[in-house]
């Protein structure tokens, strides 16, 4: 699954090597995506940034952009993610990180408790 955001004079696509399954399969358990940005006046790549897991959701924010990252479960063999399209997730991790303009990460907080 591909996600694109406007973020300042950014444009933010998200990209995963297999996608995100949205409950129709399995999700892979050991993946990263990257999160990058265009230049929205000239399209050309501004920054990539590497992530520990699905960049499943991305929210601007004055100066940054929220990822919310989601990592399967290790010791599940390869189940893990969404059910019916309702955002939740049952296996894994999931981690909000605070990416800024400059696609530095600002700061990470866990959501699973």
């Amino acid at each position: 699954m591909t996600f694109i955001e406007l973020s300042g004079n950014n444009l933010l696509v998200t990209t995963s090597p297999h996608g995100f399954d949205m409950g129709y399969g399995q999700t892979p358990n050991t993946t990263s995506s990257s999160l990058v940005a265009l230049s929205t006046a000239s399209g050309s790549v501004q920054w990539t940034l590497q992530l520990d897991g699905f960049a499943f959701d991305i929210e601007p924010f004055a100066g940054g952009t929220y990822v919310t990252v989601v990592k399967g479960a290790q010791s599940n063999s390869n189940y893990g993610g969404m059910y019916g399209g309702t955002g939740s997730v049952s296996y894994g991790t999931r981690t909000l990180v605070a990416v800024g303009n400059d696609g530095k990460v600002l700061w990470s907080v866990p959501l699973n408790k």
